[in-house]
């Protein structure tokens, strides 16, 4: 599937929980979205709790604003009028750059105020609190 558009790239701390972080912020931003893992061909509501249980587990997403946009990307593929309704999210390893963050890739159509404003929330999510560094940390 060819997004075209722009893709930004923000870093996060190895350790944050980057997906779990990019859906909570999506629930507010498009709360009728619709995820689908790359790797898989069902698409499910935001709100879906296999969404909540198992998305901070994908590393390579998509997130359509709402099912008018599944439908537009279904039925036409990327055009002008649907361009700025999916988001496609890459979630890098941490070994792939400096240690101790992790890229994150957001494509999208162009960066409108909303997707500037969704980066700026992103940002302050992933460096807004010190993630534990192992499980024992967490005890």
């Amino acid at each position: 599937m060819i997004v075209g558009g722009s893709d930004l790239v923000l870093f996060a701390p190895s350790n944050a929980p980057v997906a779990d972080l990019i859906l909570g912020r999506i629930r507010r931003l498009w709360p009728d979205s619709q995820v689908q893992d790359v790797n898989e061909d069902a698409r499910r509501s935001i709100r879906d709790p296999r969404v909540v249980i198992r998305g901070g587990l994908s590393k390579e997403f998509l997130i359509y604003r709402d099912q008018d946009a599944v439908d537009a990307w279904d039925r036409d593929g990327a055009t002008l009028a649907n361009l700025n309704t999916m988001l496609y999210f890459i979630i890098g390893d941490a070994s792939q750059i400096e240690e101790g963050l992790r890229e994150v890739t957001l494509v999208c159509g162009e960066q409108t105020r909303e997707v500037q404003q969704l980066v700026r929330d992103l940002e302050a999510s992933f460096q807004g609190k010190p993630y534990p560094s192992s499980l024992s940390e967490l005890s």
